[in-house]
């Protein structure tokens, strides 16, 4: 199989789960919905798509289905070492300026990816919102961050293992409305300093909410070691992109700018010779 159609059938996928996700939010049960999807796909001679649960992100790290990507994830993920290594970077934030842009689905397979690299990872879903990362790594939200800085859970308990080796998550937990005064508190630097103590020569990874929709990824970002913006090709504004930077970059280092969903056009995706 060409590239070009590998990375294709992982835009129809991510569509697809879109579309899922905002017709379960207004009818079925996630269970259901995810299998629908999966049925949907196979029936249209697609290939089946990443073991996944409910509605949270796809996971594609480590997949031979989705080689082309995997390989993008993989370059990623060596950058954020070499950084790393050579900045002593190793707490990074996940966003982006606006919803649906696939900040979580990124923050998930470059967690999974490192961790594929025999590196030790803490996966944390910090968009307290719409909590996901749970998800696709079949785990419950009960006891997570929110719980945390609730004061419901210390952080050993709210950390959960994975199906993934290395890969640890604490997921967001209870939905809260009210994630600004939460992440205001001063528990929440004491989480961050938790993260960063636990795995001090690993890797944290945050999924943060969308820059413009949530005020506290403002405080994340600050207390993160460095950021990467998520931005949908073709459909986010340069002015929302450049206004989100505005308001990250004054506190926090960039550490790059991940461009999702892009789709070269037809005259680029010839074979070479």
């Amino acid at each position: 199989m060409r590239g070009d159609e590998e990375m294709n059938m992982v835009y129809e996928a991510l569509r697809r789960t879109e579309r899922v996700r905002g017709e379960g939010r207004r009818s079925e049960p996630p269970a259901v919905r995810d299998g629908a999807a999966r049925d949907e796909a196979v029936a249209n001679g697609a290939a089946r798509p990443a073991p996944r649960y409910g509605a949270g992100p796809a996971l594609i790290a480590g997949n031979d289905r989705y080689r082309v990507a995997n390989g993008k994830f993989q370059v990623l993920s060596a950058r954020l070492q070499a950084l790393a290594a050579e900045r002593d970077r190793h707490l990074f934030a996940v966003t982006s300026a606006l919803a649906g842009e696939g900040k979580s689905f990124v923050a998930l397979n470059l967690a999974a990816s490192l961790a594929h690299n025999g590196m030790r990872v803490l996966l944390i879903d910090a968009d307290l919102r719409t909590p996901s990362l749970h998800w696709p790594l079949g785990l419950s939200p009960l006891h997570g961050l929110s719980s945390y800085l609730t004061e419901r859970s210390d952080f050993e308990s709210s950390m959960h293992g994975t199906w993934i080796a290395g890969l640890t998550l604490i997921p967001a937990g209870a939905a809260a409305p009210s994630a600004p005064e939460l992440f205001a508190c001063p528990r929440m630097r004491t989480f961050i300093a938790a993260a960063k103590a636990a795995y001090t020569r690993d890797y944290v990874v945050i999924d943060c909410p969308p820059a413009l929709a949530a005020a506290e990824t403002q405080v994340v970002a600050r207390l993160a070691d460095a950021l990467l913006m998520v931005i949908e090709a073709n459909r986010t504004p340069r002015h929302a992109v450049a206004r989100a930077l505005g308001q990250l970059a004054a506190g926090c280092e960039i550490a790059g700018l991940v461009l999702n969903r892009f789709e070269p056009p037809y005259s680029c995706r010839a074979e070479y010779g």
